[in-house]
Order: C-alpha cells, then structure tokens, then sequence
C-alpha cells in the first residue's frame, strides 16, 4: 500500500508541476497549452492520505491549494473576463 500511496503522490506531483510550467509559459511568453485539471492535486492528495503517515495526512489539502490545475484555476476561471486586463 506504501508503494501505491508514494506513486500517487509522484504522480500527482509531476502533474502539477507540469499545469506550473504551463502557466508559467502563458505568463511570460503569452504561449497557451493544455492544463491536466484537478487530476495532480487529487492524485497528489490520496498518495498523502493513503502513506499512513501522520505527518502527510494532516496536510492532505495542501496539493489542491499548490496545483495550479486545482483551487487557482477555479478562482481564475471565476473572475469576469473584463477585470483581468
């Protein structure tokens, strides 16, 4: 079950990473791409719930908040069109 939860977690994280660098990119050089939504931050917070450390799983929120594809994009997305120029 460790080896699950720890691949999971890797998973998730290399995912939100990836949705990072996408914004990043769109930031800097106005350059669009594809976003893997709300999949890094859930895969990234079940591998933190299911590691059975006590540590990680009080914590389990934390990849929603950091992934890009997670809580930032909804509240993006939620912000008219008008008031982000």
């Amino acid at each position: 079950m460790i080896f699950l939860a720890y691949l999971l977690l890797a998973l998730g994280v290399m995912i939100a990473c990836s949705n990072a660098w996408l914004m990043i990119r769109y930031w800097i050089y106005k350059e669009t791409g594809s976003c893997t939504p709300i999949i890094g931050g859930m895969l990234a917070a079940v591998g933190m719930l299911l590691s059975g450390e006590a540590k990680l799983e009080n914590f389990f929120w934390v990849p929603l908040l950091l992934d890009m594809g997670c809580v930032p994009m909804v509240i993006f997305a939620l912000i008219p069109r008008n008031s982000r120029r």
